[in-house]
């Protein structure tokens, strides 16, 4: 099994550079994961998202700063998840430092159609993230998971 994401320097995000086609979708994620390339981690700013889907299940990985600039993206990302036959959809706020006021609609929206006819896990959000959203009434505390190997592992049983 390729390594475990905690032994990832934190300090660095990574950029996608082949796709995957592995049997396991934790294996597919780990492969997709350890595939990134260094990036300088001024980069992080930059709002980026990126779709994996295996079988039933669809990880989209957001990075960067959801700022003012990020919306287009993610309204393109709301067009993409109405076009997912996924079951169970996990939002991994990898390497998310903020995320302004002026996007709070747009991640809303994109939630509540994640939610139509498909499972939601939020994951990967650091505990100041976690706390503001939770107090705007952004993010629903039953669908926060810590940990994307544990979401993927109880969701494989």
């Amino acid at each position: 099994m390729p390594q475990k994401i905690a032994s990832f320097n934190p300090k660095c995000i990574y950029s996608r550079t082949e796709c995957m086609n592995n049997s396991s979708l934790l294996e597919s994620y780990y492969e997709f994961f350890w595939s990134y390339e260094r990036i300088a981690p001024e980069a992080i700013m930059e709002f980026e998202y990126k779709f994996l889907t295996k079988n039933n299940f669809t990880i989209i990985t957001f990075k960067g700063r959801m700022s003012k600039e990020a919306r287009e993206s993610l309204l393109q990302c709301q067009q993409e998840l109405l076009a997912l036959e996924s079951k169970v959809v996990i939002f991994l706020f990898k390497d998310v430092p903020t995320v302004d006021q002026v996007v709070n609609r747009e991640l809303a929206i994109l939630q509540q159609e994640a939610r139509k006819s498909k499972q939601l896990y939020l994951v990967g959000l650091n505990r100041n993230l976690k706390l503001m959203l939770l107090e705007k009434g952004i993010l629903r505390q039953n669908e926060i998971r810590e940990s994307l190997e544990d979401t993927l592992k109880s969701l494989e049983k």
